[in-house]
């Protein structure tokens, strides 16, 4: 028996389409769509950039003002945030948890949810001063 090197070369891709054809039957969901069609979830950023006047905050950390208004918690274990009060500086870094608010008194009955809400935390990376001023 003769050997046909094109024959083999047609047979071969074709178990290999065929075998790619079933794993990708396999991995449909049992209403018969594939997992390409499946809803994706959102995962928290692996790390943001927030500019704004570096300040120091109500309990003694420090804290940032974005351009939307957001109030960021500020923390890091290898930056002196100190050095930059009071300048304009862009902050890289991961979300962090912020310690929990107190509890709301019987003074503060009536306040919206924006104003009880607790800022982000951003445990900071990186700082880069834009300007040694907040003021404009």
């Amino acid at each position: 028996m003769r050997r046909h090197p094109a024959l083999l070369s047609v047979l071969v891709t074709l178990a290999v389409l065929g075998l790619g054809l079933s794993l990708r039957a396999q991995s449909a969901t049992p209403g018969g769509q594939s997992d390409t069609n499946a809803p994706r979830t959102m995962s928290p950023p692996l790390q943001m950039a927030v500019t704004g006047c570096l300040k120091r905050s109500n309990d003694g950390g420090y804290r940032i003002t974005d351009q939307n208004s957001t109030t960021w918690l500020l923390t890091s274990n290898t930056l002196d945030l100190a050095e930059h009060l009071n300048h304009v500086v862009t902050v890289t870094g991961k979300p962090a948890p912020t310690p929990q608010q107190p509890e709301a008194n019987s003074s503060q009955v009536g306040t919206t949810d924006a104003a009880t809400k607790p800022s982000p935390g951003l445990r900071v990376l990186t700082l880069k001063m834009l300007s040694n001023s907040c003021t404009r």
